[in-house]
């Protein structure tokens, strides 16, 4: 019989113990494994929804999903008109890669982006009709911002440290300061209008490439845009006063119209390269513009009621287009203008206005190359006729009460007339001359001058020859 031995024994037992750590190792290795295969699954799910090319929120609970999930969103984020609740919450998001818009909602209060910096495009505020307040404090990087028909928003908050957007539109709020955009230097397009509280709008911008239209702000608004150079259009409106001091170019349209303002200050402004309109500002009286020298659209400045002189445009000689003058103006000076190449219609309620006075260079020169040329004035006197050489159709400036009106222009060096009819130039209205028939009487007399003087010459030689004989 054998004896058990401390070997016999033990061997057993570390063999046993052995084998049931193997298969306690394989099995924790599984479920590693296992765990580590649903996580990957989970994440490689939760990528997929980030990638997602829109979002649509219906309430706040897919909200915080999305945000638990996201930290960043690389489509569109959109709170959709489903959405009922009263706060908007981002949560953890920090970036949106493209749009984030919120539409359509009357009960929407409040927004807020406590971590979102970036919008990689648009960030549209549209038709909320109960939004109070948007805080996106940490938001430095944004395309555009449109913020529309959002008639209770008191309170904005962006990162004012953004320097360039591609367009701002902030349209029918109760905003009372617009500072968030204060330090933005370069946009595309920039609109500002019909928000009632908004008394003052100051932006340190310099470019803006296509058009700034400011209007229908509170009454008599401060517009303060003194580092701007350069604009596409430009129309200000509705502003008690503003500040272009630095503008010089203006490369579309220019529309000052219906402002409270008494001085327009454009002394650096060298050319506008459409239509320029100066419109019913009632208390303006005074223009600087002296380094304007091309206007390559028409010019309107019309019922200006205390600018009484119009001598605003010292500087320049060429007028694209048609010009305008209408209002209460006693005088109008154009010192170094070459061509105004549409028509012109200057009327005055002044009874000191003389048409001649401004209207004689015109024809000298021929500066008029468009088709109309009027002007009316209540000045009071004896009639004045100005007669030109023979190269010139004389012409006539008739005052009040007056009954006689005759055409004026000015002749090609070949004898045509440069215009096709030719307006008088009077007091009161009068009727429009054909050029073709004043054309036909000249050719006829030039005509008749050529026979008599080939008569004289044929009488003349046989004459002079006997004489040398």
């Amino acid at each position: 019989m054998k004896l058990f031995t401390v070997n016999n024994i033990i061997f057993p037992i570390l063999i046993g113990n052995a084998w049931a750590s193997y298969l306690l190792h394989n099995e924790l290795i599984g479920k590693i494994k296992e765990s580590e295969a649903i996580a990957i699954g989970a994440m490689s799910t939760n990528q997929e929804i980030c990638h997602n090319k829109e979002h649509n929120i219906k309430k706040q609970d897919d909200l915080i999903n999305l945000a638990r999930k996201c930290g960043e969103i690389y489509g569109n984020l959109v709170i959709s008109s489903n959405y009922q609740e009263k706060i908007v919450n981002l949560d953890d998001i920090e970036k949106i890669r493209g749009d984030f818009k919120v539409q359509d909602s009357s009960s929407i209060v409040s927004i807020s982006a406590p971590k979102l910096d970036t919008i990689g495009g648009k960030f549209e505020l549209k038709n909320l009709t109960s939004l109070i307040s948007s805080n996106t404090g940490l938001l430095k990087n944004v395309k555009s911002v449109e913020f529309v028909t959002l008639p209770l928003l008191k309170e904005v908050s962006i990162n004012n440290n953004i320097k360039k957007m591609n367009k701002i539109v902030i349209s029918d709020t109760s905003l009372k300061s617009v500072d968030f955009f204060g330090n933005i230097e370069q946009a595309n397009q920039v609109e500002i209008n019909n928000n009632r509280y908004l008394g003052r709008i100051e932006l340190k911008i310099e470019t803006v490439n296509d058009k700034l239209n400011i209007y229908s702000n509170a009454d008599d608004t401060n517009i303060q845009l003194p580092n701007l150079q350069s604009t596409g259009d430009l129309s200000i409106r509705n502003a008690g006063s503003f500040n272009l001091q630095n503008l010089e170019y203006v490369n579309k349209s220019l529309d000052i119209i219906e402002n409270s303002i008494t001085e327009l200050n454009l002394k650096n402004l060298k050319k506008i390269s459409g239509t320029a309109a100066i419109i019913d500002n009632s208390k303006l009286d005074e223009i600087h513009s002296g380094n304007l020298t091309h206007i390559e659209g028409g010019l309107l400045v019309i019922n200006n009621d205390n600018l009484k002189i119009m001598d605003f445009l010292p500087a320049v000689h060429t007028i694209g287009g048609a010009v305008k003058y209408d209002g209460t103006f006693d005088e109008v000076s154009f010192p170094k203008l070459k061509v105004i190449k549409g028509g012109a219609s200057f009327v005055t309620e002044s009874k000191k206005f003389n048409c001649t006075a401004l209207l004689n260079p015109f024809i000298e020169r021929n500066i008029i190359r468009g088709e109309n040329l009027t002007c009316t004035s209540n000045l009071k006197g004896e009639d004045k006729i100005n007669q030109h050489n023979s190269s010139k159709i004389s012409y006539r400036t008739l005052t009040s009460g007056s009954s006689q009106s005759t055409s004026t222009g000015k002749l090609s060096s070949n004898g045509t007339d440069h215009n096709e009819s030719l307006t008088s130039i009077s007091s009161t209205p009068q009727k429009t001359v054909s050029a073709g028939k004043m054309k036909n009487k000249n050719d006829a007399f030039r005509s008749s001058s050529v026979a008599v003087t080939n008569m004289i010459v044929w009488f003349l030689f046989p004459f002079l020859f006997f004489c040398t004989l």
